[in-house]
């Protein structure tokens, strides 16, 4: 194979946003709960994580997500209004 530089740069991104993962932090459990019922209903990977003590107090429950993307299209379609931020959790 035979890359130009733009092409390698590109994939070197992408590589590394897979890896990254991306905490939405809630103050109720409810709607943590509610984001990643619909997330999964979507077909994107999800799990239930205890929010970091630096990331504030609220319910204690995030969503971690790697495609923050996709994410963040669920996010805006459906009503969680108690979410406190969005956070890179460093690996």
């Amino acid at each position: 194979y035979s890359f130009t530089v733009f092409e390698a740069i590109k994939w070197a991104e992408q590589e590394f946003e897979k890896q990254m993962k991306y905490l939405f932090v809630f103050k109720s459990r409810t709607s943590a709960f509610s984001f990643i019922t619909a997330l999964r209903k979507a077909g994107i990977a999800a799990e239930i994580v205890s929010t970091p003590a630096s990331k504030g107090g609220g319910c204690g429950l995030s969503v971690k997500v790697s495609d923050l993307s996709k994410a963040k299209k669920v996010f805006g379609l459906g009503n969680f209004p108690s979410l406190t931020g969005i956070y890179v959790q460093k690996q």
